[in-house]
């Protein structure tokens, strides 16, 4: 087969070149994004039609190099829209017009190949079933709640490991809530480029764990493990859910090294300026005025 011949060639050329190609796509896709010379065995399509898809191809170029820290994302992105033919994610979209990718062509060209006929041989794609991702969360919370009321031991080392288990069982639902929170980013039409999302999440993490340490301050040392362990599971595992500095710290990359750095530090000074402010103000409104015992203090 000569057309496989050459592109056997041309992905070499590539691959020495530090291109990387995206097998997931289509033929004319995957060789045209990655400017495979097919010459005779290209397929015959009006230049002027596939226009939309040449912007999106000038705005990548230099994404598409092997190392490149964008490279994650466009794979997925492209995946998304010309794989599956679904729109780009909220989380997507922001790091994408960030980087001045033309997703505007993208969604052109995703609408203007199916004149064209084009479609990929093979879609590689997990589909979720509720019955059995529902099963096996059951299963894994009833094995976590019978550890709970089956450990009795009442040392420190036991009660630690109580409290990580009941903070296992909030953790899903911070995570839950984090995910639909990040659905908020870039839906400030003012300034479409913040995280709001990310924003949000981090600040009611921290509003609820300044909240949940200064209610197990005022309980003065109760020795009740469902009331100090319910406290501290909620701070553990469901703002420790919540909150996300491996998305901050992304996002503040991602702006440092766009043309607009000073994004970054205004990002970043206001995520951690309002955590602080909101947590002190929810911290010192609950434990103002309010003295222990010695008790406390001693531990007795």
């Amino acid at each position: 087969n000569k057309a496989l011949q050459v592109e056997a060639a041309e992905s070499k050329k590539k691959a020495e070149m530090g291109v990387y190609i995206n097998t997931v796509l289509s033929d004319y896709e995957r060789r045209y994004l990655t400017e495979f010379n097919m010459g005779e065995h290209e397929m015959d399509i009006d230049p002027l039609s596939v226009e939309a898809l040449s912007r999106w191809r000038n705005s990548t170029r230099e994404s598409r190099k092997v190392g490149n820290n964008m490279l994650p994302l466009l794979t997925d992105i492209e995946y998304q829209t010309l794989v599956l033919d679904e729109d780009i994610s909220e989380e997507m979209i922001l790091p994408a017009l960030t980087a001045k990718w033309d997703i505007d062509s993208l969604n052109r060209w995703r609408e203007d190949k199916k004149k064209f006929g084009i479609q990929v041989a093979f879609i590689q794609q997990a589909e979720f079933r509720f019955a059995p991702a529902f099963r096996w969360t059951a299963l894994v919370m009833a094995l976590i709640v019978f550890g709970l009321v089956s450990f009795n031991a009442q040392d420190e080392y036991a009660t630690t490991y109580k409290t990580m288990l009941y903070a296992a069982t909030f953790a899903p639902f911070g995570a839950l809530l984090r995910w639909r929170l990040s659905k908020w980013n870039g839906k400030w039409k003012k300034y479409d480029w913040y995280p709001v999302g990310t924003f949000a999440t981090n600040l009611f993490a921290c509003i609820i764990s300044a909240t949940a340490i200064a209610i197990e301050y005022r309980l003065n040392g109760d020795n009740d493990f469902w009331v100090i362990g319910t406290i501290r599971a909620i701070k553990i595992g469901f703002a420790g859910c919540l909150s996300t500095v491996s998305t901050f710290i992304n996002e503040f990359s991602t702006f440092l090294s766009s043309e607009h750095p000073v994004r970054a530090y205004l990002y970043a000074f206001s995520s951690l300026g309002c955590s602080f402010v909101v947590g002190a103000i929810c911290y010192m409104s609950i434990v103002y005025g309010y003295e222990p015992s010695n008790a406390y203090y001693y531990g007795n």
